[in-house]
Formats: structure tokens, C-alpha cells, sequence
């Protein structure tokens, strides 16, 4: 299983919103995730939490190109190949995979029909590049007012991203498909969506980020975001446990010192 450190270049992101707006502490947050052994950094420039304010594609672009010029400066160009760019916009994914060559993007709003000549531009830039397909039930501003609570949906919906993907030339091994938990749908379903996570990665290779979210919170009585790290943890595992191949996580640590000790007792 892979690990993502998040890092987001954002005022009001629910748990870490205004801690890494300062160049020289997202640059220290990212050596610390280098340094205990993640194998991809996930850049957010705008947040995705209920409720949030939309951020246009300039505006973002302003928030995370500092950082991508910063990790190349620090650590050497070829540490972007390490980053994930997460963005709605199909425009910025071609300025960070063209400018900066970062080796992943991270797709808020999945892979769309409408997505294709962009998704054919990015195979032409990068034909090794990775892209990850989130399913998310309306729009961050909406998605809560009638969550989705259909898992049908959800399946039919990734299987349709990897396929505009497949067809625009991404490699079947740089798909990846995030049932995207939290984002529009009922705590039951997401619920299910982690239990289910073990028939769900025969079909696909999945993404899964639960770190710190509401549902967890509401479950766990937790209602501080940083409280949520350890129950945060404990599903992690359980998705490691259950096939799923990158998890998407605020706190890389000990994930990746239990996957090194699993390896080892391996």
C-alpha cells in the first residue's frame, strides 16, 4: 500500500486551514512526510470541506505555485514526481504537470466526458502520469443539504471515470479511483463504502481518504479534527488490511511505520 500526506496551502480547510499558508512551514511539513517514507505529497489549494467558499482557478493556482517551486528549489526536481496536485480545475492540471512535472493529479471531480481532450493533453505531457478520479455527490457548498446513501452510484460512477481514462491513454496501473468519502453522503453509506473496501478493490485501484473527517467525529463523539487521528489510524489499517492501495492521510507517520513493520513480519 502507498501513503499521501496532505498539505494544504489554504485558509479554511477543516483541520489544518491557515498552518501551512507560510511557504517555510509547508516546506518543513513536507521534509517530515519525506522523511518518514510517504510516496506521494497531495497539494490543495482550495478546501473541500461542507460548506466552503469556491476559489477560482487563479486564485488557486496562486496559493500552491510558491510550494511547487519551493519543493523543487529544496529538494531537487525530481521530488515532484513525489507530488499530487489537488485541484478542480482541468486548466491547472496541465500548468502543474506541464511547468512543474509534478507526477500526479488529484481530481475533485472525477474524470468527466467533458474531460477528454484534457485528459488526452495530460497522456501526450506525461504518459507515466498518475491521476486519481474522486467521486463527490454535488458541490462542496450543496453536498450535505441530500447526501447520496446509494453504493450502486458511487461504483458505476469510478467505473465510468476509468474508463474516459483508459480511453484517453492513462496506463491501467496510474488509475486511481477514490469513492470519496465524506464528500455528499450519508455516514451510513460511508460507512459501507469502507467496509465494501475489499470487493471493491478487485475491480479497481482504489484511494481512499478518511483522515480526520466529520463522519469519524460524529461517530467517535470528537467534534476537534485533531482528535480524530487515532480512530483515523485505525481505519487506515483496516483499508491497508483490505487491498486498498493509496490512502490519503493528514498524519503519514505511524501508517508508514505500520507498513514497514508489516513488511517485515512479512
Amino acid at each position: 500500500m502507498k501513503v499521501m500526506g496532505i498539505i494544504n496551502c489554504t485558509p479554511d480547510s477543516f483541520s489544518d486551514g491557515g498552518q501551512f499558508l507560510r511557504l517555510s512551514d509547508a516546506l518543513d511539513q513536507i521534509s517530515s512526510f519525506l522523511e518518514v517514507g510517504v510516496d506521494l505529497i497531495d497539494v490543495g489549494g482550495q478546501s473541500t470541506r461542507p460548506g466552503a467558499v469556491e476559489v477560482s482557478a487563479k486564485d488557486e493556482w496562486l496559493r500552491i505555485l510558491p510550494l511547487l517551486a519551493g519543493i523543487g528549489d529544496q529538494f531537487g526536481k525530481q521530488i515532484l514526481k513525489k507530488v499530487s496536485v489537488d485541484s478542480f480545475y482541468p486548466e491547472l492540471w496541465v500548468r502543474a504537470v506541464g511547468e512543474f512535472g509534478v507526477g500526479m493529479i488529484n481530481s475533485v471531480v472525477g474524470a468527466q466526458k467533458e474531460h477528454a481532450q484534457t485528459l488526452r493533453q495530460l497522456v501526450e505531457l506525461d504518459p507515466n502520469l498518475q491521476f486519481a478520479a474522486m467521486h463527490m455527490h454535488g458541490s462542496p457548498q450543496d453536498m450535505q443539504e441530500a447526501p447520496l446513501d446509494d453504493d450502486a452510484v458511487v461504483t458505476s460512477e469510478l467505473k465510468k471515470y476509468q474508463h474516459e481514462l483508459l480511453s484517453a491513454g492513462f496506463l491501467v496501473e496510474n488509475i486511481w479511483l477514490d469513492p470519496g468519502i465524506g464528500f455528499g453522503k450519508t455516514d451510513k453509506l460511508n460507512f459501507r463504502l469502507i467496509r465494501h473496501a475489499s470487493q471493491l478493490s478487485e475491480d479497481l485501484q482504489l484511494l481512499y481518504g478518511v483522515s480526520r473527517k466529520s463522519f469519524i467525529g460524529r461517530w467517535l463523539g470528537l467534534p476537534n479534527p485533531l482528535d480524530r487521528d487515532h480512530a483515523s489510524k485505525g481505519i487506515e489499517l483496516g483499508l491497508m488490511s483490505a487491498g486498498v492501495g493509496l490512502v490519503r492521510t493528514h498524519a503519514p507517520a505511524a501508517l508508514c511505520a505500520a507498513r514497514k513493520m508489516g513488511a517485515g513480519i512479512g
